[in-house]
């Protein structure tokens, strides 16, 4: 089975500092629902789309624990930001059942002019 979760979170919102931990608990609640009426059952795959974690890659770890963790088992494909020097690259991010994530290097990549327009350069 796989499930498909939008978070639906305005971009105007997303990107700011204090609405963080509202998405990110959207995001786990949304991982976290049972397959059908089994309350134990999850999904075998759970896509995420492009950023859908505001923090860089580096900065994902609890993150990934617990969605790992909200996913009871199943893998996890995230959108992420990484930067490799002033590039910022959205990533895909396979998070195995334990939360470790590995990273095939992508080809999409954001162009910032102003941390208004790309969080990744202000450190967020």
């Amino acid at each position: 089975m796989l499930r498909i979760i939008q978070p639906n979170a305005a971009q105007d919102q997303k990107w700011r500092p204090e609405m963080k931990a509202f998405f990110n608990d959207r995001i786990i609640d949304l991982t976290a629902l049972p397959v059908g009426n089994e309350p134990q059952a999850r999904p075998d795959l759970v896509l995420y789309p492009e950023t859908v974690l505001t923090s860089l890659l580096e900065n994902t770890e609890i993150m990934r624990r617990d969605l790992a963790e909200a996913a009871a088992g199943g893998m996890l494909f995230l959108g992420v930001q990484r930067l490799e020097g002033e590039a910022a690259f959205n990533s895909l991010v396979v998070v195995d059942p334990e939360g470790v994530g590995s990273w095939p290097h992508m080809t999409n990549t954001i162009w910032c002019h102003s941390a208004n327009i790309c969080p990744a350069k202000s450190g967020a």
